[in-house]
């Protein structure tokens, strides 16, 4: 069923795009992580803690609501712990527009429904950390090559996979990828 909403959408959601330069407006683009830190407990009140290998490698990151704590692996690299708290930020900035695709969207298990969630706060944090525009235009100047566009935006080579396969924007689409 989620695979459905991804091909219904050609896995591009123009509302999760918008939310994500919404808020990436407010980010410092060098520093993204420490930005979204700043953001996370000045916007939130979540305060953001390294979850230490010695106490839980199972973990790579939980958010606790009522604590407003969001706890993230140290075992994680860089990159993945800024994806990890840009997906905080999703969930918590995109709410509304995640549960409108939901709401429109035929999931028909609790189960479809969560993991359906969890794909488009990824969409989110992958819109945030890579910015439309930009990231196309990196894209092409590059020639699409993956190793270059993680060295340019500080990702993982799945991250700029996935976002590569997001790039469907009519009008401005990138080269169609599937992942």
């Amino acid at each position: 069923e989620v695979s459905d909403v991804l091909q219904t959408n050609m896995n591009y959601f123009p509302e999760l795009e918008s939310e994500a330069e919404r808020v990436g407006t407010s980010l410092h683009p060098g520093d993204m992580f420490r930005s979204m830190l700043s953001y996370l407990r000045e916007r939130h009140g979540v305060d953001v803690a390294m979850i230490p290998a010695e106490s839980d490698r199972s973990a790579v990151r939980r958010y606790d609501p009522v604590t407003r704590k969001l706890s993230i692996s140290e075992m994680l690299l860089p990159s993945s712990r800024t994806f990890q708290t840009a997906y905080q930020v999703g969930n918590l900035e995109a709410r509304t527009a995640i549960d409108s695709i939901i709401a429109r969207s035929r999931l028909t298990t609790p189960e479809s429904i969560a993991l359906c969630r969890v794909a488009l706060a990824n969409y989110f944090a992958s819109a945030l950390l890579m910015p439309y525009r930009t990231f196309l235009r990196a894209a092409e100047a590059l020639r699409y090559d993956i190793e270059l566009l993680e060295s340019r935006f500080g990702m993982s080579f799945e991250q700029v996979c996935h976002r590569l396969t997001t790039l469907r924007r009519p009008g401005e689409a990138g080269v169609s990828f599937h992942f």
